[in-house]
């Protein structure tokens, strides 16, 4: 199919004459056959663009066999404590009245080697949550001798000690 155009000079230049004729061009336009592959080079070949794809992690292995018994709990060292030439030993004392049931006790305490002065004294726990749960000054007039504490405790099965003027630990007891 071709397309034929008719083109004046005058409509190519922008101007008119009114003397001279404008002379008329035909131009006809025929459209070529459509290239082939080998006119207009080899086809483009898509490649596409690599994709990561992450390796699984490999599933978590199981064994059956059984975890190990845990280490019983050493008891704790019922003989008096003896540090920087003092000695304390802690024992269950008579029950307090303040308590409700029957497994709560004083501490008894016995020391040798204290000097006559107030001494700070703590009743310690591992009963949970507790830790020094009696914090008090106790006047000692002698060097050695025993009293009961105004601390009490009722948690059978515990352990209970004294520490005094953060220096001196007493014994380790299972209370009850």
């Amino acid at each position: 199919m071709a397309v034929v155009a008719l083109v004046t000079l005058a409509s190519l230049t922008g101007c008119a004459s009114d003397t001279a004729p404008v002379p008329k061009i035909t131009v006809t336009i025929t459209p070529s056959a459509t290239p082939t592959p080998s006119e207009t080079g080899p086809e483009p070949v898509y490649t596409p663009e690599p994709v990561f794809t992450p390796e699984p992690e490999p599933e978590p292995t199981y064994t059956s066999e059984p975890e190990p018994e845990p280490e019983p709990e050493p008891e704790p060292d019922t003989t008096p404590s003896t540090s920087g030439g003092v000695t304390l030993g802690v024992s269950r004392g008579g029950v307090s009245p303040a308590c409700t049931n029957s497994t709560c006790w004083y501490v008894h305490l016995e020391w040798d080697g204290l000097t006559k002065a107030s001494h700070r004294v703590q009743c310690v726990t591992d009963a949970a949550g507790l830790d020094v749960w009696s914090d008090n000054n106790y006047y000692f007039s002698s060097t050695s001798g025993e009293r009961e504490l105004q601390c009490f405790l009722g948690y059978p099965g515990s352990h209970v000690w004294v520490v005094i003027d953060q220096l001196y630990e007493s014994n380790h007891i299972t209370w009850g």
